[in-house]
């Protein structure tokens, strides 16, 4: 990602889970899903995702895949193959 936002979001969330306390055991992290490691060239990058559920005719089990964002769904920086800070 270009952008810093899931991890700061994730420091975020665990620290909010750690200050409510309302979990019986410690909280020793925590991973925001919606997320993939795509590879490109040389290099794994981490970029956003939404699973999309596909309901097929006659088919009782759903197929799932998913959609790569092109922009960051927090700040809005465009996903493209710069690393952050580039």
């Amino acid at each position: 990602m270009n952008c810093t936002c899931v991890s700061d979001i994730e420091k975020r969330l665990l620290a909010h889970c750690i200050e409510k306390g309302k979990y019986k055991k410690p909280v020793k992290g925590v991973r925001m899903l919606g997320t993939a490691i795509t590879i490109g060239g040389n290099e794994a990058k981490i970029r956003t995702c939404n699973s999309i559920e596909i309901e097929l005719e006659g088919q009782k089990k759903k197929e799932t895949i998913s959609m790569f964002h092109t922009f960051c769904p927090f700040c809005g920086i465009k996903q493209d193959d710069k690393k952050p800070g580039n």
